[in-house]
């Protein structure tokens, strides 16, 4: 049997299978409390023309979970190298999560806020989602002020619930319920990675 394969169908599944690299991406997010309407974008970031990294055909799901406990889905298509999606909600949304079937292989840059990571990181069944929510709580940006602010005083007046301390006491009170071992590993190592002086500190 001979299989008649069109062209510009090789040439797509040879960019998704067999092409250099993978797809890198970075992610924005938006609501907007009037209209209840929110607004996810993505960006490949990994194109490199010198290195044969290409634009990647592929069209993740977003899926977003409203606090009544609703679930969204829709799919992102890229234009180029960027992708929009909005979507209208009956209520305030708690989470949102890019490929929530975990069926596409990327890296994923995206942090729509310590509220949603929290709820992801404390209520999502799936590990990788988990570990995504913790790792971009770790990852949340210490001011400089409060950096230099970091001394003994710290441990019995601990600075105020600014971004970065905030997020790592999230991830404390979730770390000591999680019962797979695979999410508290990978947290672990982020916040060593991190070298946060608040993870540091011990608060």
């Amino acid at each position: 049997m001979v299989l008649n394969i069109a062209p510009c169908v090789l040439v797509l599944i040879s960019r998704r299978y067999y092409s250099a690299g993978f797809p890198k991406l970075k992610g924005s997010y938006e609501f907007k409390k009037e209209t209840k309407r929110v607004k996810v974008s993505l960006e490949q970031t990994q194109v490199d023309e010198k290195s044969g990294v290409v634009l990647f055909d592929i069209a993740p799901v977003i899926e977003i979970t409203d606090e009544t406990g609703k679930q969204y889905r829709t799919t992102l298509l890229f234009e180029g190298t960027r992708g929009t999606v909005v979507m209208e909600l009956t209520g305030k949304p708690v989470s949102v999560v890019v490929d929530p079937d975990c069926s596409l292989l990327h890296t994923l840059d995206f942090n729509p806020g310590t509220e949603l990571l929290a709820h992801t990181l404390t209520h999502s069944p799936s590990v990788p989602h988990r570990v995504w929510a913790a790792k971009e709580l770790i990852k949340a940006r210490t001011p400089r002020s409060s950096v230099n602010r970091m001394t003994e005083h710290t441990r019995t007046n601990p600075p105020p619930q600014n971004g970065s301390y905030q997020s790592l006491k999230v991830v404390e009170t979730a770390m000591q319920a999680e019962k797979f071992y695979g999410v508290v590993g990978e947290t672990t190592s982020a916040l060593a990675k991190s070298k946060s002086p608040f993870a540091l500190d011990g608060e």
